[in-house]
């Protein structure tokens, strides 16, 4: 692992318009544990002889990265941090198009298998997330009405959306599956 003694950056979707690397020459992918591996590199990529020896003595053939406080693996190379998601993305299906995002389908962030991985919008992927800690009521899309009763809420265009009052929970997230369902489609999360 890649000790980072720098304040961390949480990069999930990186910059739309840096140019794509040759993942495959610094990194291997594990498709059973969906972990990437430092490769060996090669004595031209460092600047003297003991950085080239130490990198390959310590790092070639093991795990790249580390979990970051948002539970997404981050890779440090060249000074730069890039999300291990990103990088097998594309090692395996080629750039990111501009606009989209790299979706973890479980949404457990530090599952980087080609089969949770999916591209997705910023809505797509807005649409495929747990419920906020501040949520009182556990549900997602629901909260406890003043008036009693429970409102469904659900977010579109940076704005909430009232869809309703009712008088139970499940009611309620009845209302909010349903306008979930209808805005982010397969990739709502109830």
């Amino acid at each position: 692992r890649l000790k980072d003694r720098s304040r961390s950056t949480s990069l999930r979707n990186g910059s739309p318009n840096r140019p794509m690397m040759d993942w495959h020459r610094y990194f291997t992918y594990d498709a059973t544990t969906g972990e990437i591996r430092w490769k060996i590199r090669g004595r031209s990529e460092f600047k003297d002889q003991r950085t080239w020896t130490k990198f390959n003595k310590e790092y070639a053939n093991n795990v790249a990265g580390y979990k970051g406080p948002d539970g997404y693996i981050q890779v440090r190379l060249n000074y730069k941090l890039h999300s291990a998601h990103r990088i097998i993305w594309e090692m395996h299906n080629g750039p990111i198009p501009e606009g989209m995002r790299i979706d973890h389908e479980s949404m457990d962030t530090a599952n980087n298998r080609l089969d949770n991985l999916r591209l997705a919008t910023a809505i797509q992927n807005s649409g495929n997330s747990r419920a906020r800690k501040t949520n009182k009521c556990g549900v997602k899309g629901i909260c406890k009405h003043q008036d009693g009763g429970y409102a469904a809420y659900i977010g579109i265009d940076g704005k909430t959306k009232y869809l309703g009052l009712r008088a139970t929970p499940e009611e309620a997230h009845e209302l909010y599956k349903a306008a979930a369902i209808e805005r982010f489609g397969e990739y709502a999360r109830f």
